[in-house]
């Protein structure tokens, strides 16, 4: 239908789809990063632990 109007040299009217609002964006960008963060931290932390637990005794 849009290019349709487009052909004939009418502007189409404004249709929501394709369009992501930014409340959506946001549901779903906060989670997001909080689980990547989450993530992060987890790998963060078991790195340092396995390192922790490599390092002679004495190092400590």
């Amino acid at each position: 239908m849009r290019d349709r109007e487009a052909r004939n040299g009418r502007n189409p009217s404004p249709s929501p789809e394709g369009r992501t609002h930014w409340k959506r964006s946001a549901v779903m960008f906060v989670p997001c990063t909080l689980a990547v963060g989450a993530l992060g931290i987890a790998l963060a932390q078991g790195a340092l632990a396995r390192v922790r637990d490599r390092t002679p005794p004495t190092a400590r």
